[in-house]
């Protein structure tokens, strides 16, 4: 019986001593981290439709969208329409205004437009304000990239670009040289242009990485 009770020690021994290693290596071993699975892509082809506008400069949404199109562009992944081919695609279905696009469901405009990501901006500030030794340039808009399949935002950023000037010295001089840039953007009629590229480089530096 002795030669038994040691056996059963022994093994008893030994499966405690296995338990006690199964459960040092278990607390050594660091979990595994979920790995996260976005199953929505970016959209791959986009639209980026004209622009609403809040400022009082009839010509500056269209000048915006063009800049930020052009600047889209130069993002690896991405295939966007050709605004001329967007315009035409809306003026043939009676849209002659950015003002009306809410009335057209996104999936509409999708489909129509044969993409699966439309860009929606809104030119909020477009102002240049002079007066006396104060100096003020400022744009500020929002864009948004919505994907036409599901109509999720997938993107939405607000961003703006301003210089401020006071001039306390040779006040005469410095207000006669404000008017002169300002007449010289007029000629060139891009009021603003600096300030318009910034809020557009400001705003794409968050527009979403595409891995096609």
């Amino acid at each position: 019986m002795n030669g038994v009770n040691v056996i059963k020690d022994k093994f008893r021994s030994l499966f405690a001593s296995l338990v006690i290693l199964i459960l040092i290596s278990g607390c050594a071993v660091s979990p595994r981290r979920p790995i996260r699975v976005d199953p929505i892509l970016p959209p791959k082809t986009i639209a980026v439709l004209p622009f609403t506008n809040q400022s009082n400069d009839i010509d500056a949404p269209e000048r915006l969208r063009e800049i930020f199109n052009n600047h889209l562009a130069r993002k690896r992944g991405y295939i966007l329409k050709p605004l001329k081919e967007i315009d035409s695609f809306l003026t043939g279905e009676g849209i002659n205004d950015a003002g009306q696009l809410p009335a057209v469901s996104i999936e509409e405009l999708g489909k129509g437009l044969n993409v699966d990501g439309i860009i929606y901006g809104e030119l909020i500030d477009f102002s240049y304000v002079t007066v006396g030794v104060y100096m003020k340039r400022l744009v500020r808009a929002e864009f948004k990239l919505v994907n036409t399949k599901t109509g999720a935002v997938v993107w939405r950023k607000e961003k703006k670009a301003s210089r401020t000037k006071i001039v306390f010295e040779d006040v005469g001089r410095a207000f006669a040289e404000q008017l002169k840039e300002k007449a010289a953007e007029k000629i060139l009629s891009f009021p603003l242009r600096e300030e318009t590229i910034k809020t557009v480089r400001k705003a794409l530096r968050t527009f979403p990485s595409n891995n096609w």
